[in-house]
């Protein structure tokens, strides 16, 4: 179930575009062939605006998780496999940008959903967590980053 932190530093559309490309990479709830919740549906669910919603499908659209289809809603699509090149420096890039946005000052709260959203990125396309967790971050397969457990998947 979709809720939506109002304290948060993510915006609401980011929020929701998160919560499908975890719930999407998971492979849990929404496989390939199914359909999203209709934008209204779930902006009433959630308590935000379908254009809110219209919005953050949108931008799973642009990442090729999803494709819109008149009359039909959001469908969730098969990604075009990427080459070894492709996935480490999308991994990379994945990582890097989590982990520069993960709270790390003193007194913050562990933000275990950045490292889920790292992992389910990164099964997405294929690639190895603990391995490009290692190599950019030099940790063993099992540690902890900034008082969060990893352990290898």
């Amino acid at each position: 179930m979709l809720v939506i932190d109002r304290t948060s530093e993510r915006t609401t559309q980011q929020q929701i575009a998160d919560y499908f490309r975890f719930e999407i990479g998971l492979g849990r709830r929404f496989k390939i062939g199914d359909t999203l919740p209709s934008t209204r549906a779930l902006g009433t669910e959630a308590g935000v605006s379908y254009h809110t919603v219209r919005q953050a499908y949108g931008v799973l659209e642009k990442e090729g998780l999803v494709e819109g289809r008149p009359g039909s809603g959001y469908v969730v699509i098969a990604r075009a496999a990427l080459d070894s090149a492709q996935r480490l420096e999308k991994g990379a890039a994945l990582v890097g940008d989590q982990i520069i946005h993960a709270p790390f000052y003193e007194g913050a709260e562990p933000h275990g959903f950045v490292l889920e959203t790292i992992f389910s990125e990164l099964t997405m396309n294929d690639i190895t967590a603990p391995v490009i967790v290692n190599n950019l971050l030099n940790i063993q397969s099992a540690g902890t980053i900034c008082g969060i457990s990893v352990s290898e998947r």
